[in-house]
């Protein structure tokens, strides 16, 4: 009886060691998947912290596109709205970037199953950020109505219509009610210039207004015709100060002209077509234009001797460094980038690089009134070969194909420069140095 009773305990408790082991292997494996399963949520956290800094950011980029063009009066706001976004933006990354690296410190003995989930969390937040930013695309395209106060004051800094369409980020506020609050220079007024140089450059720029008009800009009679400079701003979003001494610089040189938009690289769109605007209202019997970059050089000379060949065509004529198949930028990260939604094509229309180009008078109205039939992008000279396009006009190669450089790999020798019309240049030497060996005679 009692060798039955100890078999029966011994039974027993072989029978409870087992299922002790089990109960312990269960909770085991539970255990190590509630771990995991926490990694899991961990990095699922990351991720979300992530795409709150997405939004963040392109919220805070939406906030500084709008403060730069929708024309703000109160420039004191819009710079405290830009250092504010500015510190949001700078205390989330750091905070971000520590959570970071406490998730990896803790978890580094398990970093292969958490790289493994995070990999598998990639292409989602792809996904979910892509079909975000097209949403929001679609958002900015919508109608928004803002209201401005009226400014009587030319010199101060007027605003456009008290009711516009916010363009969103890939277009520009044109056309709008714009309006010239500087625009006291004789140029076409009292003089008819069979070349007229216009240089958009940025109002607190004055030393590239100073070097153009002591080097190639101050050259008035060329091959016998009247050649004449004018710079053409817009508003600086700076104080009063800077609006003071463009008046000044006005009144000295005469040969500012100045519209109420906002001047911003995001606006140059804006800028030269409220460019030619004032040549279609003033200039109708100049011959010619050259739209040029205040960093480039001009050889004036050849310039004139190429207008001058018979060769060339008065009118529907467009030259430059043309760009026959300009690819449509798909990367976000390219400050270029087009959504297919703006711009279906893979390709531009043929266009002259916007550095330095030359039009007949005739293309001015033209172009304003193709205009009003092509919504405006921000490239600006991809946009005027979407009016060229429009108007069935292509734009016509050079004569040289060395006439039109844009950033040349090495310093020019006097052989080049003795073809060059214009070119891109990276300092004021350079452009000095290069005009001093122009007007002492170049040749090959």
């Amino acid at each position: 009886m009692s060798s039955f009773k100890q078999e029966a305990r011994l039974s027993c408790a072989e029978e409870l060691h087992k299922k002790l082991l089990k109960s312990e292997t269960f909770f085991g494996r539970f255990a190590r998947k509630q771990h995991f399963i926490d990694e899991c949520l961990v990095v699922t956290s990351f991720f979300i912290l992530l795409y709150l800094f997405y939004l963040l950011v392109s919220w805070s980029k939406d906030q500084a596109t709008k403060c730069r063009e929708t024309e703000m009066v109160n420039w004191k706001r819009c710079r405290w709205l830009r250092a504010d976004l500015h510190h949001s933006v700078s205390a989330f990354t750091g905070h971000l970037w520590l959570f970071i690296i406490k998730v990896l410190m803790d978890n580094r003995k398990r970093l292969k199953e958490v790289f493994a989930f995070a990999l598998v969390m990639v292409p989602v937040m792809v996904f979910v950020i892509y079909f975000n930013a097209e949403r929001q695309t679609k958002h900015w395209r919508s109608p928004v109505y803002r209201k401005s106060k009226l400014h009587h004051d030319p010199w101060e800094a007027p605003s456009p219509e008290p009711h516009w369409e916010d363009p969103g980020p890939y277009h520009v506020a044109y056309p709008r009610n714009y309006k010239f609050i500087t625009d006291d220079t004789q140029t076409c007024k009292n003089t008819t210039p069979f070349l007229l140089l216009m240089i958009p450059v940025s109002p607190s720029d004055l030393k590239a207004r100073s070097l153009i008009r002591r080097t190639w800009g101050k050259e008035k009679m060329v091959l016998d015709k009247l050649v004449e400079t004018v710079f053409v701003v817009g508003l600086s979003g700076e104080n009063g100060a800077q609006q003071e001494r463009l008046k000044q610089e006005s009144l000295q040189y005469h040969d500012l002209i100045q519209s109420n938009f906002q001047d911003s690289y995001r606006n140059l769109t804006i800028k030269t077509m409220v460019m030619l605007e004032w040549l279609s209202k003033y200039c109708s019997k100049v011959s010619y234009i050259l739209k040029i970059d205040s960093d480039v050089l001009l050889h004036v000379k050849n310039l004139v001797e190429l207008l001058l060949n018979p060769n060339t065509p008065k009118q529907n004529y467009m030259t430059g460094l043309v760009w026959w198949h300009s690819p449509v930028l798909r990367s976000r990260f390219n400050k270029f980038y087009m959504p297919i939604s703006v711009f279906p094509e893979p390709e531009y229309p043929p266009y002259p690089l916007g550095f330095a180009y030359v039009m007949s008078m005739d293309l001015p109205p033209k172009i304003l009134n193709a205009s009003l039939q092509i919504k405006p992008i921000f490239i600006e000279d991809a946009y005027l070969g979407m009016c060229l396009k429009h108007l069935g006009i292509s734009p016509t190669n050079p004569p040289d194909e060395t006439m039109f450089l844009v950033n040349p790999r090495h310093l020019l020798s006097s052989c080049s420069l003795s073809k060059l019309i214009a070119t891109t240049t990276t300092s004021v030497s350079q452009m000095n140095w290069y005009y001093v060996m122009i007007k002492k005679g170049v040749r090959c």
